[in-house]
């Protein structure tokens, strides 16, 4: 007697290789003890565009359908590839939002990225240190340091980069200014002095913190 048991990917291997060997529908499904027309029910829904048969290609595809039937349920250890998918994502860097938009796009999932905070928090708390935000703190990104840190040298005037009209020492109003620091670190002093004329301006700081010598 056949069996009308859903496919297995043991069947599916089999069936692949036995149309490529050019066996026929009916041959087939004596030799898997499936009946015909789950042999074409299998066929129409997991060939590729192009009408050919692969095994692998037509697990996924299995396994894509069974997502979406069951996505409402909204509870991601429902399906073991959606969970494998989403972990190895956050593994990446990525975060729910991201994870959420490309199911959406390229699975046609729908599911919140809410669902996927939820799922980490009550679920697999392991994989918070996967999360960029973190306690109210962003979580840098590769090269973000290197960026910023590019952007913090452009943005200092350097000596050597300074107008010409500077470095001659033609007019009056262009000031050098440096900190003078006491022997015991107590007293700290700003100093500014006009590059043509030698006129210095001194000020007493309480701390010499950057923002306040920028001051």
């Amino acid at each position: 007697m056949r069996s009308y048991n859903q496919f297995t990917q043991e069947d599916r291997i089999i069936l692949s290789l036995l149309i490529r060997r050019g066996f026929k529908q009916a041959e087939i499904a004596r030799e898997i003890n499936k009946s015909q027309s789950a042999i074409s029910r299998e066929l129409n829904r997991n060939k590729q565009n192009n009408n050919i048969y692969h095994a692998g290609t037509a697990r996924r595809m299995y396994l894509h359908r069974q997502i979406k039937a069951h996505y409402y349920k909204k509870r991601i250890e429902s399906n073991k590839w959606l969970e494998e998918y989403i972990v190895k994502q956050l593994k990446l860097y990525w975060s729910p939002e991201q994870i959420s938009g490309r199911l959406r796009k390229n699975y046609e999932i729908v599911i919140c990225h809410e669902t996927i905070y939820k799922y980490i928090y009550n679920r697999r708390r392991d994989l918070k240190r996967y999360l960029r935000c973190q306690k109210g703190r962003y979580r840098r990104r590769y090269g973000t340091r290197i960026r910023e840190k590019r952007r913090e040298e452009a943005k200092k005037k350097r000596i050597d980069k300074r107008p010409i009209e500077v470095e001659i020492k033609e007019r009056l109003g262009d000031f050098e200014g440096d900190t003078i620091v006491g022997k015991e670190k107590n007293i700290h002093i700003l100093t500014h002095v006009d590059r043509r004329s030698g006129i210095l301006f001194a000020d007493k700081l309480e701390h010499a913190t950057a923002q306040i010598t920028k001051e």
